[in-house]
């Protein structure tokens, strides 16, 4: 695939096959967040990386998700670069990556003033263009790594089978309690526990967080991955907002969702 390379080229990645859809199922969770756009995406690519940020503003991040180069064909980093990506033209391109067969090819590119992607399949030649704009200028946010404790996601996802308003996880003695209300006249309460599996970073003791629907959504969402990493973030003070951070772990790629509850007890 030739694509034209002119003098301000920041950031080339060439996706193949497989690593097309390794990039669109990463993707997804981002996109499916509230169901909102947002900001924008926020892609901050290094010799070794590439990592998409969700913004809800420029201060408030909603998601983010971890590619290593090594796992794809081709990447061209000169320096470590940030580049904003409107919301809606990375939905429409995932719309086409997700559903097209056969043979797929993908290259993004970043230049000084703009970002193109350009796609080919047995099906399509598509190009998504766009220069930046002040609309989806967001800043970094500081993301700090490694990441909580290993549940199997397929009981965690079973656990949330009826839940609809708001969930309670409670941290403690290696298990994972998750509980919420039926909602029905008997104010019935249903418990699950799962056991706590590899543990990059112990979920403290005892931690406890409501998470509410949207963050149910997308948690449910993840129902297909190997392993889900969890991350209680206490809050500093009593009135501030604490971080729960939920990723997925499927093979290689490890991508995380970070949503922001208040703390419960």
């Amino acid at each position: 695939m030739e694509t034209e390379v002119k003098q301000d080229l920041k950031f080339s990645i060439l996706l193949k096959n497989g690593e097309v859809n390794d990039f669109a199922k990463a993707m997804g969770p981002l996109m499916a967040l509230n169901g909102e756009e947002g900001n924008g995406i926020l892609f901050v690519a290094t010799k070794r990386s590439l990592r998409a940020f969700r913004m809800q503003s420029e201060h408030i991040m909603l998601a983010s998700v971890y590619l290593d180069f090594k796992r794809f064909t081709d990447a061209s980093v000169n320096e470590e670069i940030n580049f904003p990506v409107s919301y809606k033209l990375l939905s429409s391109l995932l719309k086409v990556v997700s559903i097209g067969k056969g043979k797929k090819e993908l290259r993004m590119i970043a230049r000084e003033e703009s970002v193109t992607f350009v796609y080919f399949s047995d099906e399509a030649s598509l190009e998504y263009h766009e220069e930046y704009n002040e609309e989806i200028e967001i800043r970094e946010p500081k993301v700090d790594y490694p990441y909580g404790s290993l549940v199997d996601a397929k009981a965690f996802v079973k656990s949330l089978a009826y839940a609809a308003s708001s969930v309670t996880l409670t941290a403690g003695q290696g298990k994972l309690k998750v509980s919420y209300d039926l909602g029905d006249t008997k104010n019935t309460t249903l418990t699950y526990e799962l056991p706590i599996g590899e543990s990059y970073q112990p979920i403290p003791e005892g931690a406890q967080i409501s998470v509410g629907t949207s963050a149910i959504k997308v948690m449910k969402s993840l129902r297909h991955s190997d392993g889900l990493m969890i991350r209680f973030k206490p809050a500093k003070k009593e009135d501030d907002i604490a971080p729960l951070k939920i990723g997925y772990k499927n093979g290689e790629v490890v991508g995380y969702l970070m949503i922001a509850p208040m703390i419960k007890g």
